[in-house]
């Protein structure tokens, strides 16, 4: 097949990646039979009091930590298990931490290191959420779309049919019966190799030439409509060409790309805010003789920043 990349995108460096931290699944169902409804977004009274432990009180807010935590394990659950399964959860959390404390687990300094890690990670997190949310406003996301998007020239779209072979022979010997009258549709669904096409008459649809390997992409641009191209070989094989048709791209509206030029405006001001604290400050690696502190951290991590693709308030698109 000639595609090499995927269809219209913004070009924008648009990503997302949100981290869902693990938890151990508690199996006890200990809650009460009609629990409040606690399992989705945080709620108005989030410091009310719904369940109580001994002298410990549960809120709707620990219980929607807990949701925001579990979220891929209660996906699983039929939705009237959720509510039941999430006090069960923060109840059997607090024992066992309770427990835990007892045994002096709290004061040796590996534990400490590590909660001294993950409330740092949390941190970041709320941070970069905050910064997102911030950058991330309607109006900018709208002078984005007329930067990006709304005053772009649009790409020019072809539609193609192709007749994929492994050699050049075939492909010549295909070629002279289509300018022998041969009908291309019926010799594709005859000859091409290619799956995706091949029994649909080799018809290709509408795509931009960058979505395709550049040899056929130059060779498509060659021609007019209803001409037939000599053979062009790529890394697929042998490849005759028909253009059916040209068009301009159709420009997405705003609502439709809104939540990813939210991501990347969240993301960019993301990025902005880590690489203007680390002017402020240099890793110094110990024990390296002949280390460059100014490239310690490029040097381990050449391409995006660690921080705002593990965090999992990403802000704007969440």
């Amino acid at each position: 097949m000639p595609h090499s990349a995927r269809p219209f995108s913004l070009a924008l460096g648009i990503a997302g990646a949100l981290f869902v931290g693990g938890a151990a699944l508690a199996q006890e169902q200990a809650a009460p039979a009609e629990p409040p409804s606690v399992s989705g977004e945080v709620p108005a009274g989030a410091s009310e009091v719904i369940a109580r432990l001994g002298d410990r009180e549960i809120t709707a807010m620990d219980v929607a930590i807990a949701a925001e935590d579990l979220a891929q394990t209660l996906q699983q659950l039929p939705a009237e298990q959720r509510d039941s399964y999430l006090l069960t959860y923060v109840a059997d959390l607090e024992r066992i931490a309770k427990a835990a404390r007892e045994t002096g687990i709290e004061d040796e300094e590996e534990f400490q290191r590590r909660l001294r890690y993950v409330t740092d990670r949390t941190l970041m997190e709320a941070y970069l959420g905050m910064v997102g949310d911030e950058a991330a406003t309607d109006e900018a996301a709208r002078d984005l779309y007329e930067q990006e998007i709304g005053q772009a020239e649009p790409q020019q779209e072809l539609h193609a049919r192709h007749i994929l072979v492994p050699t050049e022979e075939e492909a010549n010997q295909i070629k002279q019966q289509i300018d022998e009258g041969g009908d291309f549709a019926a010799l594709a669904a005859e000859h091409s190799k290619d799956p995706g096409s091949g029994q649909n008459g080799g018809d290709l649809g509408f795509f931009t030439p960058d979505q395709m390997v550049p040899e056929f992409a130059q060779k498509a641009q060659e021609l007019e409509p209803g001409e037939v191209s000599d053979p062009v070989q790529t890394q697929f094989g042998w490849h005759v060409i028909k253009l059916e048709d040209r068009r301009d791209q159709e420009k997405p509206d705003f609502e439709q790309v809104e939540e990813q030029l939210k991501s990347a405006l969240a993301r960019q001001a993301q990025r902005d805010l880590i690489m203007s604290l680390r002017e402020g400050s240099q890793i110094e690696v110990v024990g390296q003789d002949g280390a460059d502190p100014a490239n310690a951290e490029t040097d381990a991590a050449p391409e995006g920043d660690a921080a705002s693709e593990n965090a999992s308030g990403a802000g704007g698109s969440q």
